[in-house]
């Protein structure tokens, strides 16, 4: 048909034929199914309402809002008192009666925020969880790994027995011997990223998100696949950065006092790591150095001829050795040295994966760190090894950092 026949008239006729057939009966379903639908829907239902609940529940907590049956109450409740003050007798016998007695009282201490209220539940849940946890991945300032989120993990150890052997930490450069107290699993951006990628696909996250990680990002989300197929499993916990960015953040901003971090923070010394591979690079006796420009200590002829002056100081008393790697990962500008015969480099040993670990071990060998204030100079107290920072231009970063340490 359709080549030696016309297709048209046969299909005419089977559509006639077609029509021409009674209407077949419809079907009903029988006794038994129905019975069975009738049992099953609220099954149906409540599933439908768990899993709903569910997603709810992780997207509140990302945002730092827990779901709970109490907290529910209290926004009705909130709202009703509200909704009261609104009408003007009310509004002003609170004026006249509450305020003058409730406000000095609050201005006596630090008031609890929702993310002190918050990081707790979270932690509990996690706790109770017998899923695996990806901590990070931490894509920040080394500084604030070492003042705020690595003390921060401490104490989430301290508050819920959490097993090592549950947690994996995703960090970079081999920053992973800083957190042996907290685990030994550990996975390394650089693993799967080279300098260039990582920097590019930061450099859009700071675009989303800025420099402080408050919230989950694209890059975040690429990186988390990649610790599910470390894993084995889609199945896990993330305790993420955002929950110390977002409990420490009224500290940095001045609005409550330091009694926040000290709460919710517990600092420590870093475990004695193997120097062993390096131990042969270095003198016996020695000063660790890493200048570099940024903000605070910029650019400019008067710090150079500083710096210059200070490394003449350092190499009459001694050997220098100097942490400047020749890698370009963050927005610090590395300064060049001058060639000194007591002045040593470890840059042959250092690539982006053990960049941070090198480092760390030079200064935990070292008699003391001088540098540029940030990022390492907070390294090496937690080494015992005494540390001494420069900066030019105090305004360039928050007082809080600098007062936290002392």
């Amino acid at each position: 048909a359709g080549l030696d026949r016309p297709a048209r008239p046969i299909l005419a006729e089977a559509v006639e034929e077609l029509a021409r057939m009674p209407k077949p009966a419809p079907w009903r379903p029988g006794i038994g199914l129905l019975l069975l639908r009738a049992l099953l829907y609220p099954v149906g239902v409540a599933t439908r309402v768990i899993r709903g609940i569910s997603r709810l529940t992780r997207k509140r907590e990302r945002q730092m809002r827990p779901l709970t049956i109490t907290s529910f109450f209290q926004k009705r409740f909130a709202a009703i008192v509200g909704n009261f003050f609104r009408w003007n007798p009310a509004k002003k016998f609170a004026r006249r009666y509450i305020v003058p007695r409730v406000l000095p009282q609050m201005m006596t201490g630090d008031q609890p925020t929702q993310e002190m209220q918050a990081v707790p539940k979270i932690l509990q849940r996690m706790a109770a969880s017998p899923r695996q946890i990806v901590v990070g991945p931490w894509l920040s300032e080394v500084g604030f790994e070492l003042l705020y989120w690595i003390p921060f993990l401490n104490w989430v150890k301290t508050y819920r027995p959490f097993d090592p052997e549950r947690m994996l930490v995703v960090s970079r450069g081999g920053a992973g011997i800083w957190y042996q107290n907290i685990t030994k699993n550990y996975v390394d951006l650089f693993d799967f990223f080279t300098p260039e990628q990582f920097k590019a696909k930061n450099a859009d996250r700071l675009q989303e998100n800025k420099q402080k990680h408050l919230a989950l990002t694209n890059f975040d989300r690429e990186i988390l696949k990649l610790a599910y197929q470390h894993l084995g499993s889609k199945q896990v916990e993330l305790l993420h950065p955002m929950y110390m960015y977002r409990l420490f953040y009224p500290y940095w901003k001045s609005q409550v006092s330091s009694n926040l971090v000290d709460t919710f923070a517990t600092f420590e010394r870093l475990p004695a790591i193997d120097t062993s591979d390096v131990a042969g690079e270095l003198p016996r006796d020695f000063t660790a150095v890493r200048f570099y420009f940024n903000e605070s200590f910029p650019d400019t002829e008067e710090n150079k001829l500083f710096v210059t002056r200070l490394l003449q100081t350092l190499t009459d008393a001694g050997d220098v050795v100097l942490l400047n790697p020749d890698l370009q990962i963050d927005d610090h500008w590395e300064m060049t040295i001058g060639k000194n015969p007591r002045i040593h480099s470890v840059d042959h040993l250092m690539t982006p994966r053990n960049n941070l670990e090198i480092q760390t071990k030079v200064i935990s060998r070292a008699r003391a760190f001088v540098g540029t204030y940030g990022g390492l100079s907070y390294l090496a107290p937690m080494y015992g090894v005494t540390s001494l920072a420069f900066f030019s231009h105090r305004e360039k970063f928050s007082p809080q950092h600098l007062e936290l340490p002392r």
